[in-house]
């Protein structure tokens, strides 16, 4: 556990940081829009979590990133 303190408290305050982030994006942009980017983390988790930690990217997390990107897009061009 104290090898991995200071790694803890720096994932406690980035989550903390992430959400308020969010959180300030719901209150400036239209809901739909901020709701759909914020979704961008889970394709960006996937990716970090295959190229970094040596998970297995297999067809069905490919599939789900493409159907989230593509929500996004969808979301992006007719808002």
């Amino acid at each position: 556990m104290s090898a991995h303190r200071w790694r803890l408290l720096a994932i406690g305050a980035l989550t903390i940081g992430a959400y308020s982030l969010a959180l300030w994006a719901y209150s400036i942009s239209p809901l739909g829009y901020a709701g759909a980017i914020r979704e961008v983390s889970v394709v960006m988790a996937a990716f970090a979590g295959w190229q970094f930690l040596g998970e297995r990217l297999g067809g069905l997390r490919v599939l789900g990133a493409i159907i989230i990107f593509a929500g996004i897009l969808v979301i992006a061009i007719f808002g």
